[in-house]
């Protein structure tokens, strides 16, 4: 049986660990005779330790060594064919064996909260779950437990105590401690686990006999069950345990009497039972000895869990090896796999580091031999330009003496023929501009008619916008979108016809002083006026398109809330009929299971209130234990900090002036030698930018001479057109407006007429509500005042009468009396989940009404800010040239 030396190869090291003393892995024979003499007396083997004298000529054995002859010389009695009840016995006393060896290390311990019983217990439970691995540091072995199967066995404690599991501050110590050895295991969860000292003892000991119970002992699954018996056909509640292989029940849960046990075995079978197509909580267990065992659970979830656990056991009942033990090795095969794979992964990821970095190398070498060889190239280029730039400067020079003679002699012959053309302008000028002021008297008028007619359009358009102003306080915040956009615009065309009006001003004074400067602004005042048209009639546009989304969005919006409301309605119909089919079933449920379900309740909340006075005032404790580790931690760190930021100050200033007296001298030298050149640039460059200057005034002066004078005359018969097109298309835009105030206002009433309507439907409807509840609280307040007296009237024969067949022939009015009040109850908590998903729905509604108000915002904002960088560019040009 070797399986059993392994199960027992944990606590025979603790055995051995506690036996050694100076040496650490060796422990004389003399030592471990009396343990295994013991063992052997378990196994019915006398004198076993005789053979350790003559096993090795050492007086000293490792632990290798040790198991080795416990494997040929004690355990080889043991075959197949030993039964498996044998070998747990065995290795419950072999463990008992080893816990009296190893005990008095592990009790002596300071503030101890476990009992020295629960304490075994749990190191039963950790020499089944660790596993041994060879130590670093010396050429032993150390048993060490996992960090998941700890974090398993604390959760289960936890839970179990009535406190909350914390997996991230446990992942955070377990990353800290690294191995969980016994004494850590056991130091773990006394002092943050077990509720510090503030929790009942009994309840921590009943706590860790579970622990136990379901590791050791491999019980799947206990609690009450009904079983009807096979001479009487009576239901009677037992208290169940299962383990692979048999299902024990005993009268109460204490489990000192045993009334039967029920072997399982692979033949065995359960069959959920069903009352007229209705699941129901009967099931059947079949075995080949007994016949068909009917049992019967609180619950259905109850039902379940006992069928699948009784599926477990029966599937696991021949094994040998116990089934926590196949489950912790599943779970140290899969932590196995896992490591492995990672193991590989960073194996593969080192490789294609090293294969990348070799490539990087071989690249970089190639990039040099290239860089070089590009250099060399480049430096024979370099100097075969030099050479062409000094041929080509030598044959410009003499190209350029020849052009300098010519150009002086034109020079001189074209400055005479300016001067009598420059003349001659002159005198045709005076004559244009006597006609042109001539013509800008006549304009002017034409300008002061045009500015009344702007001025009566502007006060048209200030009592549209006061109207607009009153309009928009009534409408919703879905049409605050158009009403600022329109704003924008009229604030935009006042901004425009501003610039207009200043733009005239500025080009009378300046017509008088310059030519040039009138040039400059009847220029300007075109391109203004183009892009003031262009920008009005994308607002236009822009306007339009905004009215029809705004509409769009409005009519969808009312859609869908009609949707809604269709839809609240459909589901507050098929609520109804629900709730009413709820009232039936509930009425034809027992009253009694109703009573234990209170007794069971009442039970709990005491249970949960105790539960909670613990736990506060385990975290008070908790809470300054790590207040004063905080603190400590605190010191600590700042200490080190200065410590490390002194260090850090002596090593780095130096270095740090070191540098920054190098780069001082390298910055000096460096503008010692670049001064000179930099001179001789600067004053090359003066004298060909004075030069080019020079050449290219005398061909663009003559040129724009002309040009302005074709200009001045084109100009002032395109802005009389102008003007009359502006003006008629702003009487156009004030009529348009108009029309779409009185569309809005319509559109305002409708949309009031539909909001009151449905005001009217929801307050109906909330009424109706309230009503029904008032009266249903009502009766129920009615009820529970009868149901107090007619249990206080009711007398003690029929309080303490037991359920009897005969009884099923009481009256059916006894029964209605009875559920009522049950059935009333459970009406008033249906009507309170349908009123609770209302509101949801509603809240949901609004929420999707806040976003929809966000993005219209949203929308807003980013028009505002197109549309003013779009108005603020033409004006800042034109003030900058002005």
């Amino acid at each position: 049986m070797a399986h059993l030396l392994k199960n027992l190869t944990n606590s025979i090291w603790h055995a051995f660990h506690a036996l050694q003393h100076d040496v650490p892995g060796i422990v004389a024979k003399s030592k471990l005779k009396v343990l295994t003499a013991n063992i052997g007396t378990l196994m019915d083997l006398y004198s076993v330790e005789k053979g350790l004298e003559h096993y090795r000529s050492t007086q000293t054995l490792t632990f290798e060594q040790y198991i080795f002859y416990l494997q040929n010389e004690v355990f080889s009695s043991l075959t197949d064919a030993t039964p498996i009840q044998t070998c747990r016995s065995l290795e419950e006393g072999i463990d008992e064996i080893c816990w009296l060896v190893c005990r008095k290390i592990y009790l002596d311990r300071p503030h101890p909260i476990f009992k020295d019983h629960s304490v075994y217990q749990l190191f039963r439970i950790f020499c089944l779950l660790a596993e041994m691995e060879p130590d670093i540091m010396d050429s032993t072995y150390l048993v060490t437990m996992h960090s998941d199967e700890v974090a398993q066995v604390a959760s289960q404690l936890v839970t179990s105590l009535g406190l909350c599991w914390d997996l991230a501050d446990f992942s955070a110590l377990s990353a800290a401690i690294g191995t969980f050895r016994f004494p850590t295991f056991l130091a773990v969860l006394e002092s943050k686990y077990s509720g510090g000292g503030s929790l009942d003892i009994d309840g921590v000991t009943e706590a860790i006999d579970d622990l136990y119970q379901t590791y050791v002992e491999d019980v799947i699954k206990k609690g009450y069950l009904m079983k009807k018996g096979f001479l009487l056909p009576t239901l009677r509640y037992f208290w169940f345990v299962l383990r692979p292989g048999e299902l024990t029940y005993y009268k109460d849960s204490q489990q000192k009497e045993s009334s039967g046990v029920i072997a399982l075995d692979t033949n065995c079978w359960t069959d959920a039972v069903s009352n007229g197509g209705k699941p129901d909580r009967r099931f059947i267990l079949s075995t080949p000895e007994h016949r068909c065992i009917e049992l019967v659970a609180e619950d259905h979830r109850g039902r379940l869990q006992w069928l699948s656990a009784l599926q477990i056991a029966v599937q696991h009942s021949g094994e040998k090896i116990s089934y926590q033990r196949s489950l912790a090795n599943q779970r140290r095969s899969t932590r196995q796999a896992s490591k492995q794979e990672k193991e590989e992964t960073r194996l593969e990821l080192q490789q294609e580091r090293q294969a990348r970095i070799a490539a990087e190398i071989q690249a970089r070498k190639l990039e040099a031999l290239s860089k070089e060889e590009c250099a060399k190239v480049q430096e024979l280029e370099d100097v075969k330009q030099k050479l062409e730039i000094l041929l080509q400067e030598e044959k410009q020079a003499l190209r350029d003496e020849e052009i300098v003679r010519a150009l002086q002699a034109r020079v001189l012959r074209e400055e005479w023929e300016k001067r009598e053309q420059m003349e001659r302008l002159q005198q045709e000028q005076q004559e244009l501009l006597e006609l042109e002021k001539l013509k800008r008297m006549e304009f002017e008028l034409k300008q002061q008619s045009n500015e009344r007619q702007l001025h009566d359009a502007e006060m048209r358009l200030q009592q549209l916008e006061s109207e607009k102003q009153s309009l928009d306080a009534e409408l919703q915040a879905a049409r605050e979108k158009n009403k600022l956009k329109r704003e924008e615009a009229f604030a935009r065309i006042n901004t425009a016809k501003l610039n207009e009006q200043w733009r005239t001003t500025l080009r009378r004074m300046k017509c008088s002083e310059l030519k040039e400067d009138v040039q400059h602004l009847w220029q300007d005042f075109e391109e203004t006026l183009k892009t003031k048209d262009e920008f009005i009639k994308k607002l236009y546009d822009e306007l339009v398109e905004s009215d029809l989304d705004h509409r769009r969005f409005q009519e969808a919006h009312m859609m869908a809330l009609d949707n809604i409301i269709e839809k609240g309605h459909e589901r507050i119909n098929y609520l109804r009929s629900n709730y009413e089919g709820m009232v039936s079933r509930i009425e034809i449920t027992d009253v009694e299971d109703m009573k234990r379900h209170k007794i069971d309740m009442k039970e709990s909340l005491l249970h949960l209130k105790t539960i909670i006075f613990a736990k506060s005032k385990c975290l008070e404790e908790e809470l300054t234990e790590i207040r004063t580790r905080n603190a400590v931690n605190i010191h600590n760190i700042v200490y080190s900090k200065d410590e490390s930021i002194h260090q850090l100050k002596r090593k780095i200033y130096p270095q740090m002036e070191r540098l920054w007296q190098q780069s001082n001298d390298v910055i000096t030298k460096y503008e010692k030698s670049t001064e000179s050149k930099r001179k001789q640039y600067e004053y090359l460059k003066e004298q060909d930018d004075a030069h080019q200057v020079e050449a290219a005034q005398f061909p663009k002066l003559y040129a724009q001479l002309k040009e302005n004078l074709e200009t001045l005359r084109k100009n002032l018969f395109t802005l009389a057109q102008e003007r009359e097109e502006t003006i008629e298309d702003l009487r156009m835009q004030s009529e348009l407006l108009t029309k779409r105030v009185c569309k809005m206002r319509q559109e305002m009433k409708m949309a009031q007429t539909i909001d009151t309507v449905q005001l009217k439907r929801l307050s109906v409807l909330s009424s109706q509500v309230i009503k029904d509840l008032e009266i249903i609280l009502d009766k129920g307040v009615e009820l529970q005042t009868m149901a107090k007296l007619c249990s206080n009237l009711e007398p003690d024969s029929l309080r303490v009468k037991k359920y009897s067949l005969k009884n099923l022939e009481t009256p059916k009015e006894l029964i209605k009396s009875n559920k009522e009040p049950f059935g009333f109850l459970k009406k008033i908590e249906g009507f309170r989940d349908h009123l609770y998903c209302i509101k949801e729905e509603n809240s949901i509604l609004k929420q999707e009404r806040n976003l929809l108000v966000e993005e219209n915002n949203r929308l807003k904002h980013c028009l505002r800010s197109y549309f003013r960088s779009i108005s603020r560019m033409p004006t800042i040009q034109t003030l900058t040239r002005a």
